[in-house]
């Protein structure tokens, strides 16, 4: 492989990229619920996820989001399941 090899393949993978993480608003949630609850990764594999990819303010951010929202569908699940 030459370099321009290496230079095409770098920008393929750099727009898939782009694309599922790049702007973490369209990133479907399902995705990221699927890490938490994940025994090996959950809420802190998240966090240092989002430090290595975003800013400190945007991983806190999107960090706040998906607390409120694994929050919430817990919320949901004592509502429907829990004894009366």
């Amino acid at each position: 492989m030459n370099d321009l090899d290496f230079d095409v393949m770098i920008l393929a993978m750099k727009t898939k990229f782009e694309k599922y993480w790049g702007d973490a608003d369209k990133i479907n949630v399902l995705l990221y619920m699927g890490a938490i609850l994940d025994p090996h990764v959950k809420l802190v594999g998240l966090e240092f996820l989002f430090n290595k990819i975003y800013d400190e303010k945007r991983a806190k951010e999107l960090l706040e989001k998906m607390h409120k929202k694994a929050s919430d569908l817990f919320s949901e699940y004592i509502r429907w399941y829990a004894s009366p």
